[in-house]
């Protein structure tokens, strides 16, 4: 992914603000000034940032340093999240993927 994205790291993250701003805007408007619409439009402009901020440093196309680890990190707690609720087998996927980070985590680390 290196080179992909030329613009700085706070231009992104005040992009990510200002999407999460208009569509929670949108969504409080469309549903009538609910307080859990509200509630989400604060949570979107706070979380959708951060998220940016740390899925930056696979977009800077470094091949060390602590950035690109907490990116990294941050991507497999997303990948985790979604599979929350997937089940093969009966097994939860999220709960295996997270057991084995954690072991990778401890063991290797």
């Amino acid at each position: 992914f290196s080179g992909l994205y030329k613009e700085s790291i706070a231009l992104r993250v005040w992009i990510s603000l200002a999407v999460a701003f208009g569509m929670g805007i949108y969504y409080v408007i469309v549903n009538g000034y609910k307080y859990y619409d509200m509630f989400s439009l604060a949570f979107a402009c706070a979380l959708f940032p951060v998220l940016t901020y740390a899925f930056c440093g696979i977009y800077e196309g470094k091949r060390g340093g602590k950035h690109l680890l907490i990116s990294i990190g941050a991507i497999l707690f997303c990948i985790v999240y979604i599979l929350k609720g997937r089940e093969v087998f009966g097994i939860d996927l999220s709960i295996v993927l997270s057991y084995m980070l954690v072991l990778y985590i401890l063991l290797y680390q």
